[in-house]
C-alpha cells in the first residue's frame, strides 16, 4: 500500500466517520437514491412485509424507503451513526439501536432484511457471517443492494474504486456469495446519480 493510498484512507475515515459530512458526500455522489429506495419499497410491499430490520442502517436514510405504517429497526455499531437517525427519523414505527448484529443472541424475526451498501466493506468470510445473521432474522425476503467495481463508464468506474469499502466485489462474485444461502428471485443494476449497485431479492 503506497503513501497516497494510507493518507486517502485515513482522511476518508476521518470525514467518513462524522454521520452529516457521510451524508452530504454520499448526496453529492449518489444523489438521494430514490431508484434504490424505490427497489426496496416496492419489494416489501410486493411481498407483504409488515416489519423490517436494517442490518447496519448507517445513518437511519433507508427507514424512508419502508411504508410508515411497518414496524422498522435499525441497528448499527457507530453510536454516531444511530444517534443521528434518532434525531432524524425516529418514530413510533421507526426505532434504532445500537447493536453488533453478529454477536448479539437475542434474535427476533422480521418479515424482510435489509443489507444495504454495507457487503463492499467486509471480507468474504465477514459477509458469509453477515447473510447467515440475516437468514436468521428474516421470515420472507432479504434485499441487498451494494456498489459494483465496473460501472458502464470510466468516471464511475474511478468513483468506485474510491469508494471506502475495500472489498468492491463484480456481480458474479456477490452472487456466488449470496447463493450459498438464500436463492435470488430478482436482480438488477440500479443507477444512483454517480453510483451503481447490483440489487438482489432473496428469499429464504
Amino acid at each position: 500500500m503506497n503513501l497516497f493510498t494510507v493518507i486517502f484512507n485515513k482522511f476518508s475515515d476521518f470525514l467518513l466517520d462524522n454521520p452529516t459530512l457521510f451524508n452530504n458526500i454520499r448526496f453529492f455522489l449518489a444523489g438521494d437514491q430514490k431508484n434504490t429506495k424505490k427497489f426496496v419499497y416496492d419489494n416489501i410491499k410486493k411481498y407483504k412485509c409488515n416489519s423490517v430490520y436494517d442490518l447496519g442502517c448507517g445513518t437511519g436514510d433507508f427507514s424512508e424507503a419502508c411504508p410508515k405504517n411497518i414496524k422498522y429497526l435499525g441497528t448499527d455499531i457507530s453510536p454516531k451513526y444511530i444517534m443521528y437517525a434518532k434525531n432524524k427519523y425516529k418514530t413510533k414505527t421507526r426505532k434504532f439501536r445500537i447493536e453488533d448484529s453478529l454477536k448479539n443472541t437475542k434474535i427476533s424475526k422480521y418479515d424482510a432484511v435489509l443489507l444495504i451498501s454495507m457487503l463492499h466493506h467486509f471480507s468474504d468470510q465477514e459477509v458469509n457471517n453477515i447473510l447467515l445473521a440475516a437468514k436468521k432474522r428474516a421470515k420472507k425476503i432479504v434485499i441487498i443492494a451494494d456498489i459494483i467495481p465496473n460501472p458502464p463508464n470510466l468516471f464511475k468506474m474511478l468513483l468506485a474504486k474510491l469508494d471506502r469499502g475495500k472489498y468492491v466485489r463484480l456481480e458474479k462474485d456477490k452472487i456466488k456469495l449470496i447463493n450459498k444461502h438464500f436463492t435470488i428471485v430478482e436482480k438488477r443494476i440500479i443507477n444512483s446519480k454517480m453510483a451503481v449497485q447490483f440489487g438482489a431479492i432473496c428469499k429464504v
